[in-house]
């Protein structure tokens, strides 16, 4: 089992940055700005053999990052045109 993203230290953070840095917004609703907390989202998920390469990370907004995971929230935002749509 993949270790939590959380627990990877400076390698992950760099990478985490970098990702942030190209996307510059959330890429599915587009939320973007200081107030706007980012995650980091695998869109094929390790357990199913994605890896941390930069094309498979995205950066999405809170909101959207838990609803790519069906975790029972709903985002609050909408997608925008042009955006990725994870699900």
């Amino acid at each position: 089992m993949a270790a939590d993203n959380r627990d990877r230290g400076r390698p992950w953070r760099r990478l985490r940055s970098q990702v942030i840095e190209r996307d510059r917004a959330c890429r599915r609703c587009g939320a973007s700005g200081p107030g706007v907390a980012y995650r980091i989202h695998h869109v094929v998920p390790l357990a199913q053999g994605g890896t941390d390469a930069l094309d498979n990370l995205v950066t999405l907004c809170v909101e959207c990052h838990h609803a790519a995971h069906g975790n029972g929230r709903r985002a609050a935002r909408r997608p925008v045109e042009g955006t990725l749509l994870l699900y």
